[in-house]
């Protein structure tokens, strides 16, 4: 044994020795230099557990570093002299010590943090050209970190770790299917026609944040692949290289983002490396499963028979199972005085509860930063991603799994059918293969000079690249509606290209003894693409034939896309006596979907705070309050080629080619323009043991497009957009966090979210008729719902009557959200609650009048006269429904309360670690989406076909609900 530890150790420690040469011979500046080093540790100031990431830095210089697992931190190299050390950490109080330095010595210091409801120190970067502190800024900017988060639940999503957090800000999944597109929207709708996702960076790079459904092109059979959800982008992303998400909620905030920030802007930030720390490994491992949850309307079935004798099968016994759920990852942070780096890989397996459907994910990253000089920095951060995801059939769909189980008259069972499907057996959809193949590259470098400690210049560079294959088959021998039993098979190719160049400088100077400036500027360009291509082949001979070219028929069809947009801006903040502070901005921007027309278009923004707790004339309770207000404006640009004139082609005579008018275009076409306007204040009670939030909003979008139809004579096929809307968003935001209980054994946290909202159509342009345009109609929500209504019903002949005209039935997004969130610390456990509600929202429930006109259900099959068991037969009120809603649809509230997240930790104790050689080491049970009261006659309240893309405008037909999940997590660290 000695012998082979000198064969493995001493190469190693002939290693060490050769670098402590080199290193001595090559830096002699660094062995001989006079200088110190400041260490310690941060922990918790009630509980005494270490934390994990605080902010560590030296006022007045460029040193500083962050803590470990431990809540250690080192900082070399510090001349001789007295500083100022400041520590920060959101959700905790900024904390600061003297610590002088001498040549040669090491200083220990240690912090103990105190609990903050409010984070006005908090250092922001997103929408202010440059960081700053929050108590600077005169919006509101909402932020999640997503390192905490993981210590109390597994996180999967971007889309998860947003949801029910931030007042405002609604992430709600939407479609049951691993991998599918989430309702991602902040403040409502402010467009009519354009997209309601919030603009998405990642360090700084603009990124594809598409949702939904891309492949129906090429004569495709049927409902673009899987039903119209689609995947979700952000869904490539891997939460466990996220260090935190910073929110901008509207125009006020996002003004210096221009043209295409109107519904908001996410910025997610990735973790970086340690300065002067060794290699730190993480571990993260999470094992469960998805389960539906079985109140399917079908739980009536199995007592009918079928024409042959088949009792009809309970899709919630048979089609609802167990999808497994593994989730692994490891990353590994440090660094030296000069490069640190943060490096992780990841992978994920996780199949849906109706099968099949499944999504595994490979994700890799590295971040990199070099402090060149005392002047010069840089930082490079690159990542991939493997997502492959076999598609759920769902949604308005006539392949849709669950959709032709539960929409099954089960008279109609038979063997062959045995949930008596009215379309496609179950045994041919499952038959099909449907998936997404996408392999996503995104990297940025930056480069930081520091000429002067107040004048800064940042360049940065960055792309995002996906290349996204999709394919389905249906193959030949079963039977598909539109197809019978001669098989398709479609297969595209999507290539979508972000690149990102940004250039920002800041110079800090002094007006006046008691007025700072902080003046920014810069510029921003954009170059995306976005292709398509898709071929389908349609008719085989036989089985095993499953290639496009050995159809009978085949089909090719592409798209391409191509906008081009910069920008420059320009901000100036002044602080005066470090209480009042104002600032403002101004965006001008230039982009390719304009009319060649119309020129630039200037996006100017002011806003204001005042720490008015600062003045000393408050009662003793109130510990912090700062008032606030920002007027700013944004906007959304049209699509790529709106403002051309276009031609479709076409045959002649058969066989010669030609072309007819399709988009008029507009060479005047504008971009919509949000004006908004906000105020609220900050307040921190008792030591800040409870913060209170607010914010009230109101904003206008003008000019906003709408398709205004052309006399036939002009022979176009499409309407002319044209720049007349107006639309109302307002509404108001509260956040409440306290600490009820604090000990050393117990400590409680809470913290409570509500917001409320109003959206309203004030113009429809010139061409309204009696203020209606197509679906839309002043005074009334762009989503707004409209239906017919039964005014009356006839005993004698058991019949309705329904209304002449349509009437408004209600909005299409909740007017009222809230969440309430819950921890409490005992010991070395922790016990963790998330609860959300949303009430005024109101859909188009079509599977409930469908599903009763096919004659399924237990709501119709409730009325049936079971008193011979072996023969139950329809009753007078089983007329009378199937006659209600023959006349009119079905518009049911989305009104719920749902559990979203509940989760026990343990912390193993220091002793059991240490003898492992492990760091801080937690084990946790978790449930998601575990339960939910509403009174829909839906299987989810949150359910729609097309999934995110179009939350609210599309009905709840078919939809997949959204499945239960219970994991077990290990978290460690070594």
């Amino acid at each position: 044994m000695p012998d082979i530890r000198r064969r493995i150790l001493g190469p190693v420690v002939r290693a060490r020795s050769i670098l402590a040469v080199v290193a001595a011979l090559v830096l002699p500046s660094a062995a001989l230099a006079q200088t110190g080093t400041v260490t310690g540790e941060v922990v918790d100031g009630a509980t005494g557990r270490p934390i994990d990431g605080a902010q560590v830095t030296i006022v007045g210089t460029s040193l500083g570093s962050l803590t470990d697992g431990r809540g250690r931190f080192l900082i070399p190299g510090v001349a001789a002299g007295t500083y100022t050390v400041r520590v920060q950490y959101i959700g905790y109080q900024t904390a600061t010590q003297e610590a002088t330095v001498s040549d040669g010595e090491t200083v220990r210091l240690r912090f103990s943090l105190g609990f903050s409801a409010i984070a006005l120190d908090e250092v922001v970067v997103t929408g202010t050209a440059g960081a700053v502190e929050r108590r600077k800024i005169g919006n509101s900017i909402g932020t999640v970190n997503v390192s905490q988060v993981q210590e109390l639940v597994p996180v999967a999503t971007v889309g998860q770790a947003l949801q029910a957090r931030i007042p405002g800000v609604r992430s709600i999944g939407t479609v049951g299917g691993v991998g599918a597109s989430r309702d991602l929207r902040i403040r409502g709708t402010s467009s009519f026609l354009l997209g309601q996702r919030p603009v998405i960076y990642i360090d700084g790079v603009r990124v594809d944040n598409t949702a939904g459904e891309w492949g129906g092109m090429a004569s495709a059979t049927c409902c673009s692949f899987s039903g119209g959800a689609g995947e979700d982008r952000l869904s490539d992303l891997n939460p466990e290289d996220i260090e935190r998400i910073e929110v901008l909620k509207g125009a006020a905030a996002a003004t210096l983002y221009g043209v295409e920030a109107a519904n908001g802007v996410i910025q997610i930030f990735t973790k970086k490396g340690r300065s002067n720390s060794p290699p730190r490994f993480t571990l993260s491992t999470t094992f469960g499963f998805n389960r539906q949850r079985a109140n399917l309307s079908t739980k009536m079935n199995p007592r009918f028979t079928g024409p042959d004798g088949f009792r009809a099968l309970d899709p919630n016994e048979t089609l609802i199972e167990n999808g497994p759920i593994t989730m692994a990852d490891l990353t590994v942070q440090g660094g030296g005085e000069d490069v640190t780096y943060f490096v992780s890989g990841g992978y994920s397996f996780e199949e849906g509860s109706v099968k099949p459907n499944s999504q595994k994910k490979a994700n890799l990253r590295m971040n990199l930063t070099w402090l060149a000089s005392d002047a010069w920095s840089f930082d490079l951060n690159t990542a991939f991603a493997k997502n492959d995801i076999l598609s759920l059939q769902s949604g308005n769909n006539w392949t849709s799994l669950l959709g032709n189980a539960v929409l099954g008259n089960p008279e109609n069972a038979t063997a062959d059918r045995p949930y008596g499907e009215p379309w496609v057996t179950v045994e041919d959809i499952k038959a099909m293969d449907t998936f997404s193949n996408t392999t996503r590259w995104t990297a940025s470098l930056k480069a930081t000079f520091r000429p002067t400690g107040n004048f800064t210049h940042r360049i940065a560079f960055g792309f995002d690249n996906i290349n996204d294959q999709k394919a389905r088959l249906l193959p030949f021998g079963h039977f598909y509606t539109y197809l019978s039993t001669i098989g398709e098979r479609n297969i595209g190719y999507r290539r979508a290209t972000n690149v990102t160049f940004d250039y920002l400088g800041n110079l800090g100077f002094d007006l006046t003894s008691n007025i700072t400036s902080d003046l920014s500027f810069g510029m921003q360009g954009f170059w995306e693409t976005d292709e398509r291509s898709m071929a389908t082949g349609q008719g085989y001979a036989a089985e095993g034939v499953t290639t496009v070219g050995g159809a009978a028929n085949t089909f090719g069809d592409e798209e391409f896309e191509e906008t081009i947009k910069i920008g420059f801006y320009g901000q100036n903040r002044l602080s005066i006596d470090n209480k009042l502070f104002i600032g403002t901005g101004l965006r001008v921007d230039g982009h390719s979907a304009f009319g060649v027309n119309y020129g630039l278009q200037a996006f100017p923004k002011a806003d204001v705070a005042y720490a008015l707790s600062e003045e000393g004339f408050l009662p003793e309770l109130i510990s912090n309050l700062r008032l606030r207000a920002a007027i700013g404006m944004s906007g959304q640009s049209p699509g790529a080629y709106d403002q051309f004139l276009s031609y479709a082609a076409t045959a002649v005579l058969g066989d010669v080619p030609g072309v007819t008018p399709q988009n008029p275009g507009n060479a005047d076409l504008e971009p919509e323009k949000t004006t908004e306007i906000e105020a609220g204040f900050d307040l921190g009670l008792f030591e800040d043991r409870i913060g209170v939030t607010f914010t009230g909003y109101h904003s206008i979008t003008r000019d906003a497009l709408l398709p205004i139809e052309l006399p036939p004579s002009e022979g176009f096929a499409q309407a002319q957009l044209r720049n007349v809307g107006e639309i109302l968003n307002q509404g108001w935001e509260v956040a409440i966090t306290a600490l009820p209980v604090q000990t050393s054994d117990l400590v409680w946290t809470t913290q409570l979210n509500l917001d409320g909202s109003k959206n309203e159509v004030l113009d429809l342009g010139p061409t309204a008729d009696n203020g209606r345009l197509g679906d839309f109609r002043e005074g009334y929500p762009v989503m707004g719902l409209w239906g017919y209504e039964i005014v009356g019903y006839d005993p004698a002949t058991n019949r309705h009557t329904r209304s002449d005209t349509v009437v408004y039935m209600g909005p299409s997004l909740p007017t009222f959200n809230a969440s309430l969130a819950n921890t409490i610390q005992i010991g070395a456990f922790s016990i963790y609650a998330l609860v959300s509600g949303e009430k005024g929202a109101v859909f188009s429930n079509g599977d409930r009048p469908y599903r009763i006109r096919q004659g399924a259900g237990d709501e119709l099959h409730a009325t049936y006269d079971f008193s011979d068991p072996a023969n139950p037969v329809p009753t007078a009120q089983t007329d009378s429904l199937v006659n209600y809603f023959t006349l009119v649809n079905a518009y049911d509230k989305r009104d719920n309360i749902r559990i979203r997240e509940v989760s026990v930790s343990y912390v193993v104790p220091d002793a059991w670690t240490n003898a492992l050689g492990l760091g801080r080491t937690t084990i946790s049970l978790a449930g998601q989406n575990l339960h939910w009261w509403d009174d829909c006659h839906c299987a989810d309240p949150n359910g729609t076909y097309l999934g995110g893309s179009s939350f609210g405008t599309a009905a709840g037909f078919l939809a997949m609900p959204q499945p239960r999940r219970f994991l077990m997590s290990l978290r460690t660290s070594f």
